[in-house]
């Protein structure tokens, strides 16, 4: 398996664009695939220091998954949080140095198990 590495750096009063590129205004970090909007989400640091991860508005909640479980809009994120944006675009958040034991494929199973826990009861 393919792991790739990028860090993003932020402090306060700082925001992040998440989308496509080609988005007005531009992302920062640029991502394709299925369920990925021009303009879907950003990180922004608030007066405590927290890290939010907003969608950008209504209709990208469903491409935003925080540990498994899609957001309902605005959302703190901490050390070793799992993001996913869309279908396929997973990211490990790190608010400190340490290493990790999680990676793409403990991710893919985090949200397998939760959709199959959210979908068992309608599929009996």
């Amino acid at each position: 398996m393919l792991d790739w590495k990028q860090a993003y750096g932020l402090k306060e009063g700082d925001w992040m664009i998440v989308g496509r590129k080609g988005a007005n205004p531009e992302a920062h970090i640029v991502l394709g695939g299925i369920g990925i909007k021009k303009n879907h989400a950003y990180f922004q640091v608030d007066k405590n220091g927290d890290i939010i991860l907003s969608p950008h508005d209504e209709s990208c909640k469903e491409g935003i998954k925080v540990n498994g479980v899609i957001i309902k809009g605005p959302t703190k994120v901490t050390h070793n949080d799992r993001i996913v944006f869309g279908t396929s675009n997973a990211f490990l958040f790190k608010s400190k140095d340490e290493p990790d034991e999680i990676d793409f494929e403990f991710i893919a199973n985090e949200i397998m198990e939760r959709s199959e826990k959210e979908w068992a009861p309608i599929l009996l």
